[in-house]
């Protein structure tokens, strides 16, 4: 309770000293007077009293000087002024970079308050004068223009006044204009400019003025100056380019050629655009049209009429059109493409452009296309109407239009809607109707045809039906070398080398629904690789045994080829075809499949096809061949290829030099051989030869190392096939086998060592024997039982 006595009697004392204290502010600066220019921060400054018995807050207010709409704005902090202090309150006055040119005034208001109620105490006012200065800035873009001696050129420009104030009286004024060797005086130029008699203040003109040089100046580049100023003394020069040209006159003409049908028209017209396309106004513009002749037949000039005849005053750029109308002389005219001049003057000058008059027969001729009744993977057991687009491309009017249906009542054909009558170029449409047989088969094809016949022309279309197949290749897989890869429909399948192993697994399937109970019958698949044999002239067929289909289900064929070595680089087609018969309508239903497979040959590829031994095993006989056959498989002619054969005890030492073409199916791109082989002299054992192949003399590119059993005569058990790197057979060559001549081996560091190996057979030891095993388990069984009784003595 004493507290809020307490805090009451303060606040009490507080009320009494603001009621009983006073502030009281005196401007002791009379007024403010300035003069500025325009970017330019004048520091202003004031001094104020508080002649009161008690401090104040004095803030500052209305600060705002104008001249009519402009003004100058900012603000002052407040202060605080303790009873009878004073203060000298700093500020800045900022105008602007296009402050406006004038007189500026207002006042400053300062408002005192109580420190602590904030109440309103006294209110001062100080008049404020600014001054601010004209400053007068005017800029102008440069002028170039190319113009043509003699003829008068306006030019414009734009003006900008960047002045604070408007600029009053701007004028334009130019030199003389120069280039190397040569002047345009001023005199000598005819020189026109408007006057803008003011720019108002932070405003852009567009400014003209008129030059005119002699019409005898030499052309060529002029630079000088013009001149913009104004009353308040401001200049400015601004660059002039100035190209000039000598008078120049020329046109263009548009297309002119007509086309006149006989016994259907007897005349007809082309309207013929003439273009200005020289530098000056023509003045007159005239055209005239010679005999036009083919052959030795003619059309006379007075059967081609032109209107106007003559124009004037044809600006640049600008086009005039004559209008060309050319008359037959006869019905009879022969047919053909006449051609005339048509000759046009201007100014002194001649010009002719040919006119082209095509006089033909007259034609009669429908255009209609083959109809899909229904269009593609219709039902079977419904009937489809399809529109039908005729148009008479003829030249006479068509009439007495009927047609004629063809084909199977099971499809009961119809049509309706056919119009009887078409003029030239008139479009119809009609429909034409049928019905799918439950029986029929799959795929687009033709069910019968529609006859139209008219007064003038007859013409007969195909009318199809696509039902939907219910045999469908749904997957094509291809493995090469077994690599597989996804194909789809027109797809094509890249890195393919010659001799590659390929398989092409299809999978089909019978899409008739599972409780439809329709088999279909009779499948067969065929794949055909197109141009993959015979040298290219003869495709590769294969195909499947027929086979049936359940409904709703499906299987898988497998294809397997070799990409033949001789064979040349491109994309090969291959077309599979799957087609069977439903065993419910006997209708046929089929699918096809499409994609491409790319052979890719190296540019620079030299390998063996063969080399073997005809027998690799010598007994009683101890003489057999060597067969090689090397084959280029790149792109590019070999020239320099080396084949070396090398057995130090079968005493072979071969180096042959030959040269191959890129041509697969050139004999010369093959280099086939047989070399003898003889071992009679040599022991039971095993004998390697070595055979390499170089490109370019001295490059490897194939090796093959061939393990030759010598064995006695009584030893007739061949030795286990060797499953190395050796006897590797494609396209054996039939050449008849040769001795090879003795050739000192190559030099490369590949041939110069050879070590003959120890024999592969040996004789059978005792460990081999059948006593020895029977030993080995004897002892084994002794050690048992004697760990077995020294275990059952330890227990004891």
């Amino acid at each position: 309770m004493k507290r809020i006595i307490t805090c009451m009697i303060f606040m009490v004392l507080v009320f009494a000293m603001s009621v009983f204290a006073a502030g009281d502010i005196t401007y002791i600066t009379p007024s403010l007077v300035y003069t500025g220019n325009v970017s330019e921060t004048i520091p202003a400054s004031f001094i104020i009293n508080n002649t009161g018995d008690a401090a104040v807050r004095v803030e500052f207010t209305d600060y705002n000087f104008s001249t009519g709409s402009y003004s100058i704005t900012g603000n002052i902090n407040a202060i605080t002024l303790q009873s009878n202090e004073s203060k000298n309150v700093t500020f800045n006055i900022a105008l602007g970079s296009k402050q406006f040119a004038g007189s500026y005034s207002g006042k400053i208001t300062a408002t005192a308050k109580d420190l602590i109620t904030l109440g309103q105490v006294d209110q001062e006012n100080l008049t404020v004068s600014i001054t601010v200065n004209p400053h007068d800035a005017l800029s102008t873009t440069s002028v170039s223009a190319n113009i043509v001696a003699g003829i008068a050129h306006e030019l414009s420009f734009q003006i900008t006044n960047g002045g604070n104030r408007d600029s009053i009286g701007t004028i334009i004024d130019l030199n003389d204009l120069t280039k190397s060797g040569s002047r345009i005086t001023k005199d000598t130029m005819t020189f026109s400019s408007s006057t803008l008699l003011n720019i108002a203040y932070d405003n852009t003109e567009i400014s003209n003025f008129t030059i005119t040089v002699p019409g005898n100046q030499s052309v060529g580049t002029y630079t000088g100056n013009f001149y913009v100023s104004n009353t308040n003394g401001v200049n400015v020069s601004v660059p002039l380019t100035i190209t000039v040209a000598q008078q120049s006159s020329s046109v263009s003409f548009s297309d002119a050629s007509i086309t006149i049908t006989k016994g259907i028209e007897t005349s007809d017209n082309v309207d013929v655009e003439v273009t200005n396309n020289g530098n000056i106004n023509l003045s007159t513009v005239s055209m005239e049209v010679s005999d036009l002749t083919y052959g030795t037949e003619t059309i006379a000039s007075t059967y081609v009429s032109v209107s106007p005849t003559a124009v004037s005053d044809l600006g640049q750029s600008a086009s005039t059109t004559f209008n060309v109308a050319v008359s037959l002389p006869q019905s009879n005219q022969t047919s053909g493409t006449y051609t005339g001049q048509l000759n046009v003057t201007y100014d002194g000058n001649v010009t002719t452009h040919t006119l082209s008059v095509v006089v033909e027969e007259a034609i009669s001729d429908i255009e209609i296309g083959d109809v899909s009744i229904g269009g593609s993977n219709i039902l079977r057991n419904r009937s489809y109407t399809s529109d039908v687009t005729i148009k008479n491309t003829g030249d006479y009017t068509i009439s007495q239009i009927t047609g004629t249906l063809n084909g199977n009542d099971a499809y009961n054909l119809s049509y309706s809607g056919l119009p009887s009558v078409l003029t030239p170029g008139q479009e119809a449409t009609f429909q034409v109707s049928g019905f799918v047989p439950s029986q029929e088969t799959g795929g687009d094809h033709e069910v019968g045809t529609l006859s139209i016949t008219s007064d003038r022309v007859n013409k007969t279309i195909s009318l199809r039906m696509a039902p939907e197949s219910m045999l469908e290749i749904t997957d094509v897989k291809i493995y090469v070398n077994g690599d597989k890869e996804t194909v789809s429909d027109n797809e094509v399948v890249d890195n393919i080398d010659p001799g590659d192993s390929i398989e092409v697994r299809v999978e089909v399937k019978n899409n008739f629904d599972r409780d439809s109970d329709i088999e279909i019958d009779n499948i067969v698949i065929d794949l055909v690789v197109e141009g993959f044999e015979d040298e290219g002239d003869d495709d590769l067929e294969l195909d499947t045994s027929d086979f049936t289909l359940k409904e709703d289900k499906d299987t898988t064929k497998t294809f397997s080829f070799e990409v033949p070595y001789k064979i040349e680089e491109g994309n090969y087609n291959v077309v599979i075809t799957a087609e069977g018969d439903d065993d419910e309508y006997d209708g046929t239903h089929s699918d096809t499949f499409e994609f491409e497979i790319e052979i890719e040959k190296p540019t620079n590829d030299v390998r063996f096809q063969k080399a073997e031994m005809r027998n690799t095993v010598l007994s009683c006989d101890r003489t057999s061949y060597l067969d090689i056959d090397v084959y280029n498989f790149g792109t590019e002619d070999q020239d320099e290829v080396v084949l070396t054969i090398y057995s130090n005890d079968l005493d072979f030492d071969v180096r042959e030099f030959f040269e191959l073409t890129a041509d697969p199916f050139d004999s010369d791109s093959e280099f086939i051989k047989s070399y003898y082989v003889n071992a009679n002299n040599l022991k039971t054992g095993t004998y390697p030869i070595t055979i390499k192949l170089y490109r370019d003399t001295d490059n490897l590119e194939d090796t093959k190392t061939i393990n030759v059993q010598v064995r006695d005569c009584e030893d007739v058990t061949p030795p286990p096939t060797d499953d190395g790197n050796d006897d590797i057979v494609i396209n054996p060559g039939t050449q008849n086998p040769t001795t090879p001549p003795v050739i000192v081996p190559p030099t490369s560091s590949d041939d110069q060592q050879y070590t003959r190996p120890a024999s592969s057979y040996l004789s059978e030891s005792f460990f081999d024997s059948n006593l020895y095993i029977v030993l080995l388990v004897l002892a084994i069984v002794a050690s048992v039982i004697i760990i077995f009784v020294m275990l059952i003595r330890l227990l004891r």
